[in-house]
């Protein structure tokens, strides 16, 4: 006996011995040509040798299989003959009186010239995983594939004929070598020190190699890192000293490099006399089973989460809805039934007609409204009436078309709609009517809401007649203003400029002095009525916007001129500060402009006692192609405004210190008049203001520029 023979098949036996499962092979008859040592024990023998030359009908007498049974298994393993094919499928059986699943792999068994001379079967006890499977379909697909591919390249080979013993071993060799080769799974074997002696297919793809021979004789140490080898070897080492079989959870690696699972079977590899002179090891790649069971779990946990989510969403959502938290020991049904009551129950008192109908117009629900008004005490005396029913015939037609239209379109519409009350009185509602879906998106009904406008409309209809009265009264009032200007201030001009003269001309000094003060009070009553009319002519939209060049440096420049005397006369400190980069001259409205700034800086100088009034002129930004933004700021210490008042101080006729305490003297129009310029110039005002620390005005106006370079003498005019 060649020795390497020997313990190639010593290695054999021992490799389906330590299989927990069944692995048997027969020939084209059904007798048993051989088998491991677990399906002989299972069947009640004491050894494969037992089994060998029996065929399934001798065999079914001892476990208590049934001849109907016993004939399908020898039908189904004809049809694999017959038909050269592999099956996988679950089965059945009685084993010590219990009752096992096997997840059964059947393959035909041929010899070297392909001649089929039997099947060779492997069977795996699966009842523990029944359960498991019933519960996840998708761990059971992916278990059952798994079997499938693990056995489905398995075949065998019976040498033909007599040769002398070294040949036929190493045939025997050869067809044990292709059985392991074709198991979807890791099989190695190693000496005590550790060194590998053989292996299958996969361990040489999971290294790396090509042949047998390129990792015999290695060690863990050769083909990984020094911790995980250093691991492993102890693991080995413990396993080969206590003499059990170990079945563990191992981590590796693919043969891609990617972290992988595996389902070891490690046992103590032994000679003739059972002494312990290497290990055996099967691993099983359970990466897939482990990221779903991993999935499952976390679906589970998921599942479990949702369930509580939705738990206390119901009840929040109760104590929200129902005003009172509902005692957590109700079931999500209860939740909804009491909540569903609880919100009928406020519809019904809802102010309002509120009403909902199924797409052919019939009443499914309303509120205690709709049925007074119809004179139904019950929800349940309504429900499947259509407004054929219900309504005369003036307010039917429009009624229903428009309900139709909403449904039809799938839009909804806010309308007045003609009708009557709960007395029979003609009243207007304004109703808002949606259209009502189904979970799938479909348009099943309508849903309205109307509440009684009658008042409102009447309220209305009155506001409209006094609007327009008030507005003749004003055209009236803004009438006889337009007619101060021939009726009062030219007699008001001609006084103003007699008391002038005489002022002038009056030597005696009393006299001169008495002329000057008539003449100072017929120029405010003079500057009042220009305000006035100014107003009024703003108002009417007497006043055009202009489009004028103009040069905005002597502009401002003129109304410092202007305004500086009353300046000096208050000892303020009196200062104007114009950008080197403003234009010379600009296209825009210096009547509008001129005005903005001479009421900003006459105010400035009016409410500031001490401090100073300061006047700068900035380009804030060019704009392409021709055109620039101008900021105008006017600052003063002056009284400052109150923040609740800065609100108001743009409305006309309004004076936050009124002119009867004889302080500060105006119309109320000054601001007024400023602001409506510059909205007419699209411009911007802001203010900044504290009491008694003075108020910043900033204006942003919009200009064009203008081709010509000087400005003529003549462009602005007041």
């Amino acid at each position: 006996m060649n020795p390497c023979s020997y313990l190639e098949n010593l290695i054999f036996k021992h490799l389906i011995d330590s299989f927990s499962g069944h692995i048997y092979w027969k020939d084209c008859q059904g007798v048993y040509l051989g088998c491991n040592q677990q399906q002989a024990i299972d069947l009640g023998f004491k050894s494969p040798d037992d089994i060998i030359g029996k065929n399934d009908f001798e065999i079914s007498k001892k476990v208590g299989l049934s001849a109907e049974e016993t004939q399908k298994i020898w039908q189904n393993d004809q049809e694999i003959i017959k038909n050269v094919r592999t099956i996988v499928k679950e089965e059945s059986d009685i084993c010590n009186g219990k009752l096992i699943h096997f997840l059964s792999y059947k393959s035909p068994l041929k010899n070297e010239k392909h001649e089929i001379i039997g099947i060779f079967g492997i069977s795996l006890d699966i009842t523990p995983y029944k359960d498991f499977e019933e519960k996840s379909k998708t761990l059971q697909n992916t278990d059952q594939q798994y079997f499938q591919n693990l056995f489905h390249k398995i075949t065998g080979e019976e040498h033909p004929e007599c040769k002398d013993i070294k040949e036929i071993a190493q045939d025997t060799v050869d067809y044990l070598m292709n059985i392991l080769n074709i198991i979807p799974a890791n099989l190695y074997w190693k000496d005590k020190e550790g060194h590998y002696l053989g292996c299958n297919n996969k361990i040489l793809e999971l290294y790396g190699f090509t042949t047998p021979e390129q990792i015999l004789g290695k060690i863990y140490e050769d083909l990984m890192d020094k911790e995980t080898a250093i691991r492993l070897r102890k693991l080995d080492q413990n396993i080969m000293k206590s003499g059990q079989v170990k079945i563990l959870e191992e981590i590796g690696y693919d043969s891609y490099g990617n972290e992988a699972f595996y389902l070891s079977h490690k046992a103590p590899l032994r000679d003739k006399k059972g002494e312990v002179i290497g290990l055996l090891g099967i691993s099983f790649d359970i990466t897939e089973r482990k990221k779903q069971e991993e999935e499952l779990k976390q679906t589970k946990l998921r599942l479990e989460e949702l369930e509580q989510h939705r738990q206390k969403y119901f009840e929040k959502l109760g104590s929200k809805v129902l005003g009172f938290k509902l005692s957590s020991d109700k079931s999500i049904e209860k939740y909804t039934e009491e909540m569903l009551l609880y919100l009928k129950n406020i519809i019904k008192v809802l102010p309002g007609n509120i009403y909902w109908k199924d797409r052919k117009g019939h009443f499914m629900g309303c509120n205690k409204n709709v049925l007074e008004m119809h004179g139904f005490v019950d929800e349940s005396q309504i429900i499947g009436k259509s407004y054929s029913e219900l309504l005369e015939k003036k307010y039917l037609a429009s009624i229903k078309n428009i309900d139709q239209e909403i449904m039809e379109s799938d839009q909804p519409q806010i309308l007045e709609e003609a009708g009557f009350d709960k007395d029979g009185n003609e009243a207007v509602y304004l109703s808002h009517k949606v259209p009502l879906h189904n979970s799938e998106g479909r348009v099943i009904g309508l849903l309205g809401v109307s509440l009684d406008i009658t008042q409102r409309k009447k309220a209305e209809q009155a506001l409209k007649i006094a609007k327009e009265e008030a507005e003749a009264a004003n055209k009236a009032k803004t009438q006889f203003i337009a007619n101060m200007e021939h009726d009062l201030r030219t007699p008001s001009a001609g006084i103003y400029g007699l008391l002038d003269q005489m002022a002038k001309s009056e030597k005696d000094p009393e006299r001169k002095n008495i002329f000057t003060l008539l003449s100072q009070a017929a120029e405010k009553l003079l500057n009042i009525y220009d305000s006035i009319l100014q107003f009024t002519r703003i108002e009417t939209g007497d006043l055009p916007i202009l489009e004028k060049k103009f040069s905005p440096r002597e502009l401002v420049n003129d109304i410092i001129a202007l305004e500086k005397p009353a300046a000096i006369e208050k000892k303020l400190e009196f200062s104007l500060t114009i950008d080197d980069d403003i234009p010379d001259i600009i296209m825009g409205d210096p009547i509008r402009l001129n005005r903005i700034l001479v009421n900003l800086l006459s105010n400035a100088i009016k409410f500031t006692q001490k401090g100073f009034v300061k006047v700068k002129v900035q380009l804030a930004e060019k704009i392409k192609p021709r055109g620039v933004l101008l900021k105008f700021i006017v600052e003063d210490s002056g009284i400052g405004i109150p923040q609740d008042q800065q609100s108001r101080i743009y409305e006309k006729f309004v004076r936050l210190d009124p002119s009867n305490r004889g302080i500060y003297r105006g119309t109320g129009l000054g601001l007024t008049i400023v602001k409506q310029f510059v909205n007419d110039l699209g411009g911007e005002i802001d203010l900044v203001s504290r009491v008694s620390k003075g108020s910043t005005f900033s204006i942003v106006l919009p200009f064009k520029l203008s081709i010509q370079t000087h400005p003529k003498k003549d462009d602005f005019q007041e």
